[in-house]
Formats: structure tokens, C-alpha cells, sequence
């Protein structure tokens, strides 16, 4: 599997999610959350009890990743007798990775700022982070930037290659399922916060290994690169990771947090106008836009020390 993970990364980070397919066709992703969405359009609504609905909250996402569990599988059997290559299995599974769309995402964050074109930076920013992004100044769609690039890269990177070197294609279609289900209805909203309940646990459970793993490769990459501070990041991450509201994503982006020497996280605001006052990542000084820079150069490396791990593997 590590040689089909290896094309499989080669092909995400080379072509990403090219715009002209997907505007044709819908992304699996899109399909899995219209399966989704159809389940809670049904079971979660009427006069039901709380209890009630954590139950069907439950039974559905386990109905829909047995449902991508089998399809996946089903395929890969397919596929397996008829292409010895593993290039086409490798094709499939490069759908699920997102490092290339990721870095363009935050390549037009960082191309906008370093232009100081705040609106636009605004509108790119906002296409990755849930925040109210229209009053932001520029430390802060930096900061937001640094957060999402840490957290993604830790969903979409190293779990979705976590899972397949378990599982295959089943292991990161399931994991993508699981993620998309924990992205729309793990929320804390009135809506789904009984109903998503269940979503968010498996979410949780699902990115423990590859949160951790997460910040072990970002340590590395700083180490590789000579970037930033290890010491700091080590440290960051042990003291800071469980103030975050996600028992994972606190590790990455402490990591990162503490390897540049500033703060993440701290109170935001959403487009309903919330508030939520969550802790900061951090002792440091407050972000810059340089930050986001040397942040996406300890992505590329971090990426690379899969790549290079991912063909040791193949070569044993």
C-alpha cells in the first residue's frame, strides 16, 4: 500500500482538485454530504427528545460509513483485478487527500496580503474558515490562515494517509465520510447539536493518532528546515494543546504556534454574531504575515517528510 499511497500523493500534489473535473461533476465529498444531509433532513426533525436524537444522530453516521465502507471496498476489489498497477487505486485515493487545494487556498491568502489587498485577502480567507472574516485586519486573516493550514493539515494530510496505509481505499473513503459528517453536523449549533453528536465523537476518535503524528512531521519540518523554534514547539504543544475546543486540532496548531513564537486561537466572531471566546494558543507576540509564510514553507516540508517516509516504505 505504501507504493500506491506514494503515486497517490504525487498525483494530489501535482493536479489537487482540477477545477474543469469538478465543475462537470460533483467531488465525492459533495456526494457524501448530500447523503448526509438527506438522513438529518428526516430523522432530525419533529417533537423529538434530545436523548432521541443522539440515537438517530448515531445510527445514521454509523449507516453511512458502513454504506462508503463497503462501496469502497467493493471498488477496490474491482479495481485490483484488473489494473495490477495500483495506478488507478491510486487515482481514486488521491481524491481524498487535499494538500494541493490547501496550499493554493492559503497561496491566495498569502499573494493577496503580500499585494495588501485586504478585501481580497478577506474573500480567500473566508473560503477556508468558518469565522465572520469582513472585519478581520491583517494579523488576523494571517493568524486565521496559520490555524486553518495546521488543522488541514492534520484532516487532510496525515489522516487521510494514516487511514489508507490501515485500511486502503475503504480506510480513507470511511475517514473522509467521517470528517465531512463531523464538519457539517458535528457543530455545537441548536440544530445539530444533539443530532451531531455522535458525528463529533467519531471525528474525534478517527484524528487522534494523526493529530499527534501531525505534530511529531511539523517538529521534524522544523528541524529539516531550520525553521523557527523546536524547543518552543515541543513545548507549546504539551502545555497549550487541550485548551483548544477540539481535543486534536489543539496539537497542530499549538505546534505551530509555538515553533513561530506567537499566538493562535483567542475570541472570534461568526456570521450569526456570536462571540465565542476560546483560548490562545501561545505566550508569543501576535502574527505577522511573514508568519504565514514560513507556516506554508513548514507545510511543503512537512508534506515532503511524508513523501520520503511513504517511499522508505515502498522500498522495504
Amino acid at each position: 500500500m505504501s507504493l500506491i499511497l506514494l503515486y497517490a500523493i504525487m498525483i494530489d500534489g501535482i493536479v489537487g482538485d482540477p477545477k474543469w473535473l469538478y465543475n462537470r461533476i460533483p467531488h465525492p465529498v459533495t456526494w457524501m454530504a448530500g447523503l448526509l444531509m438527506a438522513g438529518e433532513s428526516i430523522l432530525n426533525i419533529g417533537r423529538k427528545s434530545n436523548q432521541t436524537r443522539r440515537i438517530l444522530g448515531l445510527v445514521w453516521i454509523i449507516i453511512c460509513i458502513v454504506f462508503c465502507y463497503v462501496s469502497a471496498f467493493i471498488i477496490q476489489e474491482y479495481v485490483e483485478k484488473w489494473d495490477d498497477t495500483g495506478f488507478i487505486l491510486a487515482l481514486l485515493a488521491s481524491v481524498f487527500l487535499a494538500y494541493r487545494s490547501l496550499m493554493d487556498h492559503l497561496g491566495a491568502v498569502e499573494k493577496a496580503l503580500l499585494k495588501n489587498n485586504i478585501d481580497e485577502a478577506r474573500r480567500e480567507v473566508s473560503k477556508i474558515v468558518g469565522r465572520d472574516t469582513r472585519t478581520l485586519d491583517k494579523n488576523a486573516i494571517a493568524r486565521a490562515s496559520i490555524e486553518s493550514v495546521a488543522e488541514n493539515f492534520s484532516d487532510g494530510v496525515v489522516a487521510p494517509v494514516f487511514w489508507f496505509l490501515v485500511a486502503g481505499l475503504p480506510g480513507i473513503v470511511t475517514y473522509k465520510m467521517i470528517n465531512t459528517a463531523d464538519s457539517m453536523i458535528g457543530n455545537r449549533s441548536k440544530r445539530f447539536e444533539h443530532f451531531g453528536w455522535a458525528s463529533a465523537k467519531i471525528d474525534d476518535v478517527a484524528n487522534y493518532l494523526p493529530a499527534r503524528l501531525s505534530f511529531l512531521i511539523i517538529i521534524c519540518a522544523g528541524w529539516i528546515s531550520a525553521t523557527g523554534n523546536i524547543k518552543s514547539g515541543i513545548l507549546t504543544a504539551y502545555n497549550f494543546h487541550h485548551k483548544h475546543a477540539s481535543p486534536n486540532a489543539g496539537w497542530p496548531e499549538a505546534t505551530m504556534a509555538g515553533i513561530l513564537n506567537v499566538r493562535l486561537g483567542g475570541p472570534r466572531f461568526y456570521q450569526n454574531g456570536n462571540r465565542k471566546d476560546n483560548a490562545w494558543l501561545g505566550i508569543g507576540r501576535d502574527v505577522e504575515i511573514m508568519d504565514l509564510i514560513i507556516a506554508l514553507t513548514l507545510i511543503n516540508f512537512s508534506w515532503i517528510i511524508i513523501l520520503i517516509a511513504l517511499i522508505i516504505g515502498a522500498m522495504i
